[in-house]
């Protein structure tokens, strides 16, 4: 028996070291974990946020989607690196004089499996995002080009839309109003073309790797389900010559923190994310390693008012008070993120004659005397809707003509706020218009 007791103890004993051993490795420097790049080949590998939902630009709503389709589709424009609207699959656009058509040149491109890319890919695109059948989440940033809404809402034959191919390579859109915003708007997905003859082929599984057709610098190569996507440079892209890689790799990166470290080891070139508590840490510590940039959004809170007391507008206002946007912003967020003071739902607000010129009506009451605030604290010079806030330098009377005229140019209503308030002895108005509400602000101030 003592004989057997030693043998177990000596094989214990040998266990215990080798799993001491195992644990000693475990601990010490693991291998950097990259995908094989091949020689002469230049490879990117990201943190991209989240899984994909889909590649298909109809359907996709989120930026860590958007991230690869715009590496594998180009729009009407595409971005320039300080975001502006340059030429993509249109070499150059005109608008008419009164704003409402809008006609696009295409270049001579094609999409990767060689057919030509032509206007009709984009009557059939928009036609299909508009088509209640697609059910797109986006499909209202749409609804200023003429009758996209009826046809949305199944009220109207897709062929009612105002997109037509005047030839193979001249695209034109009619409006239902000016939106001098459109270049802007045609580098986002919801105006994407798709391939109309790869989607009447295989219907929803077009956008699979294994049929997915793009017109942008790289092609989708693979898609492994939680693990990356692949995409690969496209060499029959119009500009090939100047994409300066190989392949990208997109991993998905839910913890912000994990990705980081994945950053520090090499695992990832970089990542989209980074918690902005840690931008002044990571600066410090990683030089040169984080950029952050403008970023168009709001964050915001719904009310649910089916609760009883949440139906009354003078308690949810009461709420949006008491949040201090300039604590999240500057002390838990502090990553440049603007306090959003104006209300998210769209209300339209006009002015008493018979007392103060400047009180609005609608069931906000001004704070203070000659005050035209919103709410209490809310500085009109850190609301950017149109860049900045206009400067009027006249007096409180003259500002109320200036928001009555802005009123009679809405007969339907898509005067959405007028924000005006008393800054350092000037006075600061703000209209924001849904049918360009920059261009209406021109006009104003001319007159």
């Amino acid at each position: 028996m003592n004989r057997t007791l030693s043998r177990l103890g000596k094989a214990l004993i040998v266990a215990t070291v080798a799993i001491c051993g195992l644990a000693l490795s475990a601990c010490g420097q693991s291998k950097i974990s990259r995908p094989a790049c091949p020689a002469g080949e230049t490879c990117l590998v990201l943190g991209n946020g989240a899984e994909p939902a889909s590649l298909d630009p109809a359907i996709l709503t989120g930026t860590w989607e958007d991230r690869i389709v715009s590496d594998i589709m180009v729009g009407l424009t595409a971005s320039d690196p300080s975001g502006n609207p340059v030429p993509g699959m249109a070499e150059r656009w005109e608008a008419s004089a009164d704003g409402l058509t809008w006609t696009f040149y295409l270049r001579d491109a094609t999409w990767s499996d060689g057919v030509p890319v032509t206007a009709d890919d984009f009557v059939f695109s928009m036609q299909r995002i508009m088509s209640p059948e697609t059910a797109s989440e986006y499909a209202s940033l749409l609804y200023f080009i003429k009758g996209a809404q009826d046809v949305a809402e199944g009220k109207a034959p897709k062929e009612s839309l105002g997109v037509r191919a005047v030839s193979p390579k001249v695209l034109e859109i009619t409006l239902n109003h000016p939106a001098p915003y459109l270049p802007q708007l045609a580098k986002h997905q919801t105006m994407y073309a798709v391939p109309k003859h790869v989607v009447e082929k295989w219907g929803k599984d077009w956008a699979k790797p294994e049929h997915y057709v793009g017109n942008g610098p790289f092609m989708l190569k693979d898609w492994r389900l939680g693990d990356y996507v692949k995409v690969v440079k496209n060499p029959r892209f119009y500009d090939a010559k100047n994409v300066c890689l190989d392949q990208i790799y997109y991993y998905p990166t839910t913890d912000a923190i994990s990705a980081e470290r994945r950053v520090r080891r090499g695992e990832l070139d970089a990542n989209a994310d980074i918690q902005s508590n840690r931008i002044a840490f990571l600066r410090k510590e990683m030089p040169g390693y984080v950029r952050t940039y403008t970023y168009l959004g709001i964050a915001y809170l719904a009310f649910n008012t089916n609760v009883p007391a949440l139906k009354d507008p003078r308690v949810r206002s009461a709420l949006a008070m008491s949040v201090d946007r300039e604590f999240i912003t500057k002390k838990l967020l502090r990553g440049g993120q603007l306090p959003a003071y104006f209300p998210f739902r769209v209300r339209k607000f006009g002015l008493r004659k018979d007392r103060h010129p400047a009180v609005l009506v609608g069931g906000v009451r001004p704070v203070g005397t000659g005050s035209t605030l919103m709410h209490p604290g809310c500085h009109i010079d850190q609301v950017y809707l149109c860049r900045e806030p206009i400067d009027f330098r006249k007096s409180i009377a003259g500002l109320s003509v200036l928001v009555e005229q802005a009123l009679a140019l809405d007969p339907f209503g898509s005067v959405l706020y007028v924000f005006i308030n008393r800054h350092r002895n000037k006075l600061k108005v703000l209209y924001w218009h849904r049918n360009g509400f920059c261009l209406w602000l021109k006009r104003l101030e001319a007159e």
